[in-house]
């Protein structure tokens, strides 16, 4: 995990100031990919469906917690799409990040460079533009300790992309892909980390997205999500026995 201080720019400082110093504008619920989510700051669910963390405006924050918690003690995968459109500012800014965190659903970091993640006691996974250029995961408060994403990602005008994580709490194991389009580029990245989510939130935790905007802004949008536990074995088992005695008891009446 890469770590550095912070840079100085305008995204930065702002991000500082808000870490210690931000709180939800608003909060409200809406039903986003199926799943139920409190949103915060600016965060609205778009007529498409879209959950759009923030719009094109400078000094904002948006987040969205799906509000039922999910166990620590299960395997989980989750995979989200998104898109981040730049307006009429060059560099776009400033990301957004996809987080697991145990406070609740009414939690919500600093604006600018922050994204919305700063300040919260989390583990994320992190797409870092204007010019802090960071993509992959942290186990600290801050966006700026994800590694450099190799790639300038805040000059471009689109980027789009997948990711997905999976959690084995049997081995702590905690992976996570990537793959973006930045301007027709594709790049694609991958991490593994060995982090206990137990021993960080308890029993359960709230996963979601968070987003913000400094002097320089873009247009932050999930525009799918899905989050579901990994059957153990056993499950898998189970329920391959009941297929076969559904299909032995179908054979059976069409004799």
């Amino acid at each position: 995990m890469n770590s550095s201080l912070f840079p100085v720019s305008r995204t930065a400082a702002a991000a500082f100031l808000a870490g210690m110093l931000a709180a939800p504008v608003h909060a409200d619920t809406a039903t986003f990919s199926g799943i139920e989510m409190e949103l915060l700051g600016v965060a609205s669910v778009l007529q498409n469906g879209d959950l759009r963390l923030t719009p094109p405006t400078d000094g904002l924050t948006g987040g969205a917690w799906a509000v039922t918690p999910f166990s620590t003690a299960e395997s989980f995968y989750s995979t989200f799409t998104f898109r981040i459109e730049a307006s009429d500012f060059d560099p776009m800014a400033d990301g957004f990040a996809f987080v697991l965190q145990g406070s609740g659903t009414g939690t919500l970091g600093g604006t600018g460079g922050g994204i919305g993640y700063s300040g919260i006691d989390g583990v994320a996974a992190v797409v870092h533009t204007w010019d802090n250029n960071r993509l992959g995961l942290v186990t600290t408060d801050s966006p700026f300790d994800a590694p450099l994403a190799g790639i300038d990602l805040g000059s471009a005008t689109l980027i789009t992309g997948t990711q997905t994580m999976t959690y084995d709490p049997t081995t702590t194991t905690l992976a996570w892909t990537a793959e973006l389009d930045v301007d027709g580029v594709v790049v694609t990245a991958s991490e593994t980390l060995t982090v206990d989510l137990s021993a960080r939130f308890g029993e359960s935790f709230y996963a979601g997205f968070t987003s913000g905007t400094g002097l320089s802004y873009a247009d932050h949008r999930i525009t799918s999500w899905s989050l579901a536990p990994i059957p153990e074995p056993e499950t898998y088992a189970l329920f391959a026995a009941g297929l076969g005695l559904l299909a032995a008891a179908a054979r059976r009446r069409a004799r």
